[in-house]
């Protein structure tokens, strides 16, 4: 459990095996954060406040600007 970036209501997510950022719906204000595992503990973002390498959206578009070249 981790507080809502936004309402600070407790949320519940699940970190996947690696360390790659993750989106968390809020169950209260339903708005949506990032979640991203560090190596002891985690960091929630804002979509807003979020750095781009830790927004899932885009890594995902670099991965696939990457396998085009």
């Amino acid at each position: 459990m981790t507080p809502c970036p936004y309402c600070g209501d407790e949320t519940s997510f699940e970190l996947p095996g690696n360390y790659a950022p993750v989106f968390v719906h809020c169950a209260i204000c339903n708005k949506k954060f990032i979640i991203e595992r560090l190596s002891k503990d985690f960091q929630t973002f804002t979509l807003e406040d979020a750095p781009a390498s830790s927004d899932p959206d885009c890594i995902e578009i670099e991965d696939e600007s990457s396998d085009e070249q």
